[in-house]
C-alpha cells in the first residue's frame, strides 16, 4: 500500500529512517559481538549500550552511521526502488485522498517512525505497523487453523 501510495515518499521514509534500522540491528547481535565491538572503541559494552540506544530512541534521526571514510551508511534508494518497481510496478496507483490513499500515507509514516524491538519494546508494539500486526494476530492465527490438517 505504501508503493501505490508513493514510491518516492515511501522510500524517503525508509531512507530517513534506516540508521535507526542499523541501530536495531547492532544491538540484536551477540553480546560477545558487541563487547568486542566496545572493546575496539575504549568503551565498555554498558557504554556501548547506552549510546546506541539513545541513538535509537530519539524522536527524529538526526545522526549519522559510518563505518569507514564515507559520510555515513547510504541507503541504496536508487537499487531499493528499482527492486520495488520489479515486484509492485504493475499495480495501479491509488488516487490521492483516496482512503487507500489515505492508508498508505499512514504506513509511510510507520516507515518513518519505525523502532525497533530491540531499542524500545514498548514503542515497537505501539508502532503504526505493529499496533495492527498485533491487532489483526488473532484473524490470522483462525485463519490458519482452518488449514491445519
Amino acid at each position: 500500500m505504501s508503493y501505490r501510495t508513493s514510491s518516492e515518499k515511501f522510500l524517503n521514509a525508509i531512507e530517513e529512517n534506516f540508521p535507526r534500522r542499523v541501530v536495531g540491528n547492532l544491538l540484536e547481535l551477540p553480546q560477545e559481538t558487541l563487547a568486542k565491538i566496545a572493546k575496539s572503541s575504549g568503551i565498555s559494552l554498558e557504554d556501548l549500550k547506552k549510546i546506541l540506544m539513545d541513538c535509537g530512541s530519539r524522536e527524529k534521526v538526526d545522526f549519522k552511521i559510518s563505518s569507514d571514510d564515507r559520510n555515513g551508511i547510504i541507503f541504496d534508494k536508487k537499487n531499493a526502488k528499482k527492486n520495488l518497481d520489479r515486484v509492485f510496478g504493475q499495480l495501479k496507483p491509488f488516487r490521492k485522498g483516496s482512503v487507500k490513499y489515505q492508508r498508505g500515507l499512514n504506513y509511510i509514516e510507520g516507515e518513518r517512525s519505525y523502532i525497533p524491538y530491540s531499542i524500545d519494546k514498548d514503542r515497537y508494539k505501539s508502532g503504526i505497523l505493529e499496533k495492527e500486526a498485533f491487532n489483526s494476530e488473532k484473524e490470522w492465527r483462525s485463519i490458519l487453523k482452518l488449514t491445519d490438517l
